[in-house]
């Protein structure tokens, strides 16, 4: 068990953070830790970055959108969206 002190609004914005990524303020905590433990580095980013095989497919689904490749043609209502949708 580790006891800190900080000040409340510190806590309140960690709190609404650790809560936006999923965890409870513990969980950002401890991960924090088991991570400066396993790495002796302490990396914090908050932008979630795709990996190698994601990056791959968003680089060749851009390259076929630019190309007008596997695009959906614009309807005028929804109607016609959900039959094309269906076919």
């Amino acid at each position: 068990m580790i006891h800190l002190k900080t000040k409340k609004d510190v806590k309140v914005r960690v709190e609404k953070l650790a809560d936006r990524l999923g965890l409870t303020l513990t969980g950002l905590i401890n991960l924090s830790l088991n991570q400066l433990v396993e790495s002796s580095e302490l990396v914090i980013n908050l932008q979630p970055q795709p990996n190698n095989k994601t990056t791959k497919l968003l680089m060749k689904l851009k390259k076929e959108a630019e190309a007008g490749k596997n695009l959906s043609p614009a309807f005028a209502d929804h109607k016609k969206a959900l039959r094309w949708l269906h076919s």
